[in-house]
């Protein structure tokens, strides 16, 4: 069985799907009628822009069983280039320069100073705006249809209903038998239930072996906080989307609250390879804290923890905030004014806790907060001390240890370079299984060889690790890990690393199959148990 904490099932057929005749057919367009897929670039690997990774058959050929869906609309900053009016010049004039013979003299005076990356900028130019080129680009790499790069650069489109159209899109076929094609093109039937609590997950889950048990989350604070024109909404309107949200019939369990552009409520961390940075600009607000204009972005956090202004429970239903894609400075800040003091209160007894988790991660092998946040300058494709990416969007030791604390989550991503792969890098020794383990006992380290602990609490440390693939996430996977059909090699591999390494860290005590079904599938099953909102006595059904 596969848990899978980080994944988009819906979100490359929704997107090649929408603003299309296929939309307008409600007999075609549901999670279940997966878009067509390279099959030749899938076997190749390599970043998944033209084939899918986890659609529904896909997850379902494979036995998964609980797939924590990521609902995020794709961001503007991706399309219009840069959004500071001073970067930005107009696709006449750019295209002008070029034709005239300007842009290459300038990118070969650059060159001649042994600048490569500002003459790389110069002679990008006619594609960081919008205009023919960058479209064409954009359908190109995303493999959008004309239709779709059209709305998205409309001044229609807006994150909110966006957001609202893709959890229909999954409601079409709730708990209903559907036919679908295999990715070789066999018939089958296939059911899914999106969960409503915790007791729903259960009685899904012990209905037959075939049925999917899907779990919303969502991916950017944009959803709620940002409006079409790319500008914030206005902030009574932000709060109460917050509290529909929590009303929801079928929770959202967490929400990796920023992405890769600014959201108006907090920082981000450095998330793109340097040629994407040629044509994207993440800049405004890139390493930044949470905004503290009105004390804006911790209100955020409280409402979205139902908290009160003093911290204390409201006793309502309560969205988790995910830890990936926030700056290191704001996970530090998030720490101290927030996630400790509600665990002290926890500790002494007052209140339930608050759980961290980091849906799909690396490790960067960093001890601090402090020292990524100094090092951010640092951040670059090849900057990977010991092994590591230590860039500031992987976890460090410190936030480690507050997920530990917490009886949090860390979903292992599948993307080569957020696993410590360096561009180019060959697999040791053709093993993908040798990345993923250096993950694991990487993060397990940091707890076991902690002499302050217990060894009942260093064991803990087992239940913190789970698989968070992002895949359709359009990541570049770890060679061997393209898609969900290769989950069973991951298991195996896993398998094969942890027998290796019996006697350290636990394992042999544990045991190998247990520890294997921890991370595919237990860990991430028992924390939404856990973290769920409970029917109520009087409405569970008679027995």
């Amino acid at each position: 069985m596969f848990a899978d904490l980080h994944c988009h099932p819906a979100l490359y057929s929704f997107n090649r799907h929408r603003n299309t005749d296929v939309e307008r057919n409600l007999l075609r367009f549901h999670p279940w009628n997966a878009a067509d897929s390279d099959h030749d670039a899938r076997v190749k690997g390599g970043r998944a822009t033209k084939y899918a990774q986890c659609d529904l058959p896909a997850m379902h050929e494979v036995g998964a069983r609980l797939v924590f869906a990521s609902i995020t609309p794709i961001e503007l900053g991706f399309f219009v280039g840069s959004l500071e009016p001073e970067h930005n010049t107009s696709f006449r004039r750019e295209a002008l320069k070029l034709a005239t013979g300007v842009t290459t003299v300038r990118a070969l005076r650059h060159l001649a100073r042994g600048d490569k990356r500002s003459a790389l900028k110069v002679a990008t130019g006619v594609l960081r705006n919008d205009g023919p080129a960058r479209r064409l680009l954009q359908r190109a790499v995303l493999g959008y249809p004309k239709e779709r790069i059209e709305y998205l650069l409309s001044p229609r489109f807006d994150y909110w209903d966006e957001f609202q159209r893709e959890y229909r899109y999954f409601l079409e076929r709730d708990n209903r038998e559907t036919p679908y094609t295999t990715p070789e093109g066999y018939a089958r039937l296939g059911r899914y239930e999106l969960i409503r609590d915790a007791n729903h997950l259960d009685e899904t889950l012990a209905v037959d072996e075939d049925r999917l048990a899907i779990v919303f989350s969502i991916e950017g604070g944009h959803v709620f906080a940002i409006a079409p024109g790319e500008t914030r909404v206005p902030e009574h309107r932000l709060f109460d989307r917050i509290e529909r949200l929590k009303q929801w019939p079928h929770p959202i369990l967490f929400i990796t609250l920023a992405h890769h552009f600014d959201n108006g409520l907090c920082g981000h961390a450095h998330s793109l390879i340097e040629a994407a940075t040629l044509v994207i600009d993440q800049g405004r607000r890139l390493h930044a804290g949470f905004e503290r204009e009105d004390d804006l972005g911790m209100r955020v956090v409280r409402a979205l923890y139902d908290l009160d202004d003093a911290l204390e429970d409201r006793g309502g239903r309560r969205i988790l905030i995910d830890g990936k894609h926030l700056s290191p400075r704001c996970r530090r800040e998030l720490y101290r004014e927030v996630i400790e003091p509600v665990c002290e209160r926890a500790e002494a007894g007052r209140g339930r806790g608050l759980p961290m988790l980091f849906s799909h991660i690396g490790y960067s092998g960093v001890a601090t907060l402090a020292q990524l946040i100094d090092d951010a300058g640092k951040e670059d494709d090849h900057y990977f001390p010991d092994g590591y990416n230590a860039w500031g969007i992987n976890v460090c030791d410190e936030d480690i240890r507050i997920v530990h604390r917490t009886g949090g989550l860390l979903g292992l991503c599948l993307d080569r370079r957020i696993a410590g792969m360096r561009p180019n890098e060959p697999l040791p020794a053709n093993d993908p299984g040798a990345v993923i383990a250096r993950q694991v006992f990487g993060i397990v380290d940091v707890i076991w060889d902690d002499p302050s602990l217990s060894e009942s609490e260093r064991l803990r440390v087992w239940d913190t690790l789970c698989l968070g693939t992002d895949f359709d996430g359009v990541i570049d996977p770890i060679p061997g890990y393209e898609s969900v059909a290769r989950l069973p090699a991951l298991r195996a591999d896993l398998a094969r690393h942890l027998k290796a390494q019996e006697r350290t860290r636990g394992i042999a005590e544990l045991g190998v199959e247990e520890l294997v079904d921890k991370l595919c599938w237990r860990n991430a099953y028992e924390f939404a148990r856990r973290e769920l909102p409970r029917r109520k006595k009087h409405d569970l059904p008679a027995v």
